[in-house]
């Protein structure tokens, strides 16, 4: 079967598999940055599928185009919202898998906002340093007669408030509101992601029971239960779409 001709209940069963193997998608799993783990999941899905020269290449593209098309509906989506289109007029994708891949790109709009917020953290430490190092050096130079002259009306200042004249102190520079309002969010998302995470139900206990059990066995032995284990939840999984969506 060409992986561009898929039927919707192929497409439903290769988004189950990917959503299981969080490894692949969910930054905040354990396994997200072990390769050996990825790789492994990779060669889990194509297995699962269990279609012709359908291999772990096949699975990598596939996933690509999977993401893809979802952005790209997206993006039509909020094109006609900003457009002034009426409730009537909003685009509605026909892609009927659409809403299955909601939870993988919502983890991945999450992960790339926690990288963003976590490179311009980066930078602001670092430019403080740097504005600490140059206070520094030139608290130095003033002390030998070196320092710039906006540093030494500074000084004069200092003096002439030692002497009763009044002086204005220096205030700190202030953070950038973008990088507060984004630390923030991040902040509340993280005591979200926290607080879902104490909720354990029933589920995440039998989930950890399957792991548990898994990582006793051979790696061959922990992928064929695994297999066995998805096929179930994807025959389940495609049942409960179209019972939802009938």
């Amino acid at each position: 079967m060409s992986a561009n001709k898929w039927s919707l209940e192929t497409t439903l069963k290769f988004i189950q598999c990917y959503k299981i193997h969080e490894c692949l998608w969910n930054f905040s799993s354990p396994d997200y940055k072990l390769k050996d783990k990825r790789n492994a999941a990779i060669i889990a899905i194509a297995d699962e599928m269990n279609i012709n020269d359908f291999g772990v290449t096949d699975v990598k593209n596939k996933i690509k185009n999977l993401r893809s098309t979802y952005s790209q509906e997206l993006k039509k989506i909020d094109d006609s919202k900003k457009s002034g289109a009426g409730l009537d007029n909003v685009y509605v994708s026909n892609i009927k898998w659409l809403k299955e891949m909601e939870d993988i790109f919502m983890n991945d709009v999450k992960r790339k906002t926690y990288e963003s917020i976590k490179l311009e953290s980066q930078v602001l430490g670092h430019q403080n340093a740097e504005q600490q190092q140059s206070s520094l050096q030139c608290a130095a130079s003033s002390a030998q007669g070196n320092c710039s002259q906006s540093t030494v009306t500074d000084a004069n200042a200092t003096n002439n408030s030692s002497t009763g004249t009044s002086a204005t102190p220096s205030r700190p520079k202030k953070r950038p509101r973008d990088i507060v309002k984004a630390i923030h969010d991040l902040k509340r998302m993280n005591d979200k992601l926290n607080a879902k995470e104490e909720e354990e139900t029933p589920f995440d206990v039998f989930g950890k029971s399957v792991a548990m059990q898994l990582k006793k066995m051979t790696i061959e032995n922990a992928l064929r239960a695994q297999q066995e284990i998805q096929c179930i939840l994807t025959e389940i999984g495609i049942t409960d779409y179209r019972e939802r969506s009938s």
